[in-house]
């Protein structure tokens, strides 16, 4: 029997149809990429509408139909670390496989610059300090992924596929790979995965000169009263992709479908540029933001670890409330305001000429320890230094004594060298005490035993209102942990 042209086409359509399209992964999902252990295994993507698509990996398998726009995600049972998996993807007439797959623990790395700038650029520009040596290293259990840049009017369902010189793919530790990864992303990595002992996966998602507000979504700060400011304030040196929620939009909600461990964050040098009210709220914008992320990640208590500002601008005298000083102060804050949180202080890492200090090696050890000691519960690790916990007046009223938390074995003075400056280990450096006249003068430091801090002062204040230490730009100080972790600056009330 002859068909007609108008059969036959009939026929080719309906054979064309019921082929299936590609089975197409979100851009997550690649070859060496890093599950989170102890989680269901979610694995997303897109094919033709109304199309079975089954998901297998070491013995584990599960069919999910597509959506009507073509749109799948399925879940795998939770497990335990893991390497050298398959995970296959297959449509009626198509499977994708990827291969090396692990199951381990998942970091995200945000923030802007100072986590944004990669090993290349600092290795090129400072060979004495990050010598090739210190990212050459291959360790197939420590597993990376590129975020690229990307502002975004509404959230975003999928992140875009990088492609710059790392690639698009997830990327297994070895010298090419380390040598285009953040740099305070790898050394954190570096430092951890041997600790940890399993697979340690880290997605890189930052963006030099970005505004807190940036990663916030608008509608968390258009609901409050006290955040809503963040959402008027102008400034013609902020381009527009550093206004609200614009990176959060297109870098951060496109992975909450995605199980992570926690996040590790560097940022805050744009605030402190900032209006005084981005300054002096800024606690109160990164505690929403943190929870803000907990709660579309689903997961309350996702781990947050995050560095207070290092050292920058000139080591001198400076106004009453330096902008670096106001902005740690905030940041220091967020301990009171959010749980499950750990701050590093990075003020004797900085440069003062250098707002990208080099030494992101030893923060990444800091960064590191913070979290084992978090997250991991090991207590002999310490990223974090000495807090102070309260400042009494005497009796006599000729001294005050200071109380701190998180001192480790105990308190030291020690020799610490800035830029040019070097602050000898026989004194205690970076103290202040204002009375009622609101003027601030230098204070005398002993240590007294393992947790405490004597402070006299000149006899001319009277009634001491006030102490605060490491409170400058740059602030040259040096109260340690025995574990050379340094001090927190603070400004504190005198009981």
């Amino acid at each position: 029997m002859r068909l007609s042209i108008v059969s036959l086409l009939s026929v080719f359509m309906t054979m064309s149809f019921s082929s299936g399209a590609d089975v197409v992964l979100n851009n997550l999902y690649t070859d060496n990429m890093v599950f989170q252990r102890d989680m269901p295994i979610v694995v997303r993507g897109v094919a033709d509408a109304n199309e079975m698509i089954t998901v297998s990996m070491d013995g584990d398998s599960t069919s999910v139909a597509t959506g009507s726009d073509g749109e799948w995600r399925a879940l795998l049972n939770k497990r335990s670390a893991a390497t050298g998996l398959t995970l296959k993807v297959s449509g009626s007439t198509h499977t994708v496989e990827l291969k090396n797959v692990a199951v381990g623990d998942v970091w995200l790395c945000g923030g802007q610059s100072n986590m944004d700038t990669r090993v290349v650029y600092y290795h090129t520009q400072f060979p004495d300090i990050v010598t090739t040596a210190s990212f050459d290293a291959v360790n197939p259990d420590l597993r990376l992924f590129v975020v690229k840049h990307c502002n975004a009017e509404q959230p975003q369902d999928e992140i875009k596929k990088n492609d710059d010189k790392f690639g698009g793919d997830w990327r297994t530790s070895d010298k090419d790979a380390n040598y285009e990864f953040s740099a305070l992303g790898y050394y954190f990595g570096k430092n951890l995965q041997p600790e940890v002992g399993v697979p340690i996966g880290l997605i890189y998602s930052a963006v030099g000169g970005s505004m807190l507000r940036a990663w916030t979504p608008r509608e968390i700060m258009s609901d409050s009263s006290l955040l809503r400011p963040f959402l008027d304030m102008v400034n013609d040196k902020t381009p527009n992709p550093h206004q609200p929620s614009l990176f959060y939009n297109g870098m951060i909600a496109p992975l909450h479908k995605f199980p992570i461990k926690g996040v590790v964050w560097y940022q805050g040098e744009t605030d402190a540029g900032f209006t005084d009210y981005g300054k002096t709220h800024y606690s109160d914008l990164f505690a929403t933001m943190i929870s803000t992320w907990r709660a579309r990640w689903h997961q309350p208590d996702m781990p947050f670890v995050y560095v207070v500002l290092a050292g920058f601008m000139d080591a001198k005298e400076g106004p009453d409330n330096p902008p670096y000083s106001t902005l740690r102060d905030e940041q220091i804050k967020t301990l009171t305001k959010v749980k499950n949180v750990a701050a590093i202080s990075a003020m004797d890492l900085g440069q003062e000429k250098n707002i990208h200090p080099p030494f992101k090696i030893p923060l990444g050890e800091r960064m590191s320890s913070a979290v084992l000691n978090l997250v991991y519960g090991r207590k002999d690790a310490h990223g974090s230094g000495p807090i102070v916990k309260s400042a009494k007046l005497s009796k006599d009223k000729q001294s005050i004594l200071l109380t701190f938390d998180n001192v480790g074995s105990s308190l030291q003075s020690t020799t610490v060298t800035l830029d040019k400056h070097i602050m000898s280990g026989d004194d205690l450096s970076g103290f202040e005490v204002c009375g009622s006249d609101g003027m601030f003068v230098t204070a005398k430091a002993k240590i007294k035993g393992k947790d405490k801090v004597e402070l006299s002062f000149h006899r001319y204040v009277t009634d001491p209102k006030i102490v605060r230490y490491g409170w400058a730009n740059f602030p040259l100080c040096n109260l340690y942990s025995a574990e050379g972790l340094p001090a927190l600056p603070f400004r504190q009330g005198v009981e």
